[in-house]
């Protein structure tokens, strides 16, 4: 009697067994998912409220029977609208998903709560149906936030336009700079005139060769032509009016007495044959140069 008693049990059990596993396979290919997209919100925003189903397969594989409106307290609905999605995964099948989304408004600060929502569901294949049921959620309300009004976006304009005028000027201003200096780097990279004939006479004229007669000449029209390069003078002004000009252009009192008793040997060396001591030579062979690195310096400090 107990054996056929155990058996029957056995046999009533065995059918409830196999619709449970059935139940939860086919549950675990449809999944039911929900979110708010802020647990915190202000007074003066909206809670946004999610209900995401998803499954493998098309479309259409499953109808979800109508939503409706979740209960909610302190909220009230806006707006709510859908939208369906399908992805195709690595392995190439197709990916479903069903999107409802609902807008509420608060209506007043602490908290508020959506009610879980149960999801009706028919398989299209296996006519099979069955429930979702998705837990409650609550949000904080707190403190309104400071709208933006048409004055601050007026406002913020002027700023904005302020900022970039300014931003326009330092830009102007740093690339005037900018080419001012690349004009005297280029201006100093240039060799300047008296650079160039100090060259010439460390070049030409050797103050320990034999031929001091040759190197007088030399030095004389050296001199001649800087002075005709500089100042658009030669050395045959009168000596009051070459001097003046000179020292004008920064040269040493001292200097312009050396240069015109140098010019007065010259002279006589050239038309009379009066020939010039070396040590003489030397001498104005030194103020000569002393000359051109003066006025080089000159130039120097004005430039700057």
């Amino acid at each position: 009697m107990k054996n056929s008693i155990f058996k029957t049990f056995l046999l009533l059990m065995v059918p409830f067994g196999i619709l449970a596993q059935e139940s939860d396979s086919l549950t675990a290919q449809i999944q039911l998912k929900t979110s708010v997209e802020a647990t915190t919100v202000p007074l003066n925003r909206e809670v946004v409220y999610h209900i995401q189903l998803s499954w493998l397969g098309e479309l259409d594989r499953y109808r979800i029977v109508d939503v409706g409106e979740p209960a909610v307290s302190n909220l009230e609905l806006q707006s709510s609208g859908s939208v369906n999605k399908i992805y195709t995964n690595p392995d190439g099948r197709n990916y479903s998903l069903k999107r409802i989304s609902f807008y509420f408004k608060p209506l007043g600060m602490g908290m508020a709560y959506i009610d879980g929502v149960s999801i009706q569901y028919e398989d299209a294949e296996t006519g099979h149906k069955g429930t979702l049921i998705a837990q409650r959620l609550g949000v904080k309300i707190t403190d309104p936030v400071q709208e933006t009004n048409g004055s601050d976006i007026g406002k913020n304009i002027i700023i904005a336009a302020a900022v970039l005028f300014l931003l326009v000027v330092l830009f102007s201003v740093y690339r005037y700079f900018q080419q001012r200096n690349k004009a005297q780097s280029a201006q100093q990279a240039q060799p300047t005139l008296e650079e160039k004939y100090l060259e010439e006479l460390h070049r030409n004229i050797n103050p320990s060769a034999e031929t001091v007669g040759q190197n007088v000449l030399r030095l004389s029209k050296l001199l001649n032509s800087y002075l005709t390069d500089k100042l658009h003078i030669d050395s045959t002004l009168p000596e009051e009016e070459l001097g003046q000009r000179l020292q004008n252009a920064g040269a040493r009192a001292e200097i312009v007495e050396k240069l015109a008793a140098f010019n007065k040997k010259a002279e006589l060396n050239k038309f009379a044959g009066e020939d010039m001591e070396t040590a003489d030579f030397h001498l104005f062979y030194d103020t000569v140069e002393q000359l051109l690195n003066e006025l080089n310096k000159e130039r120097a400090v004005v430039t700057g």
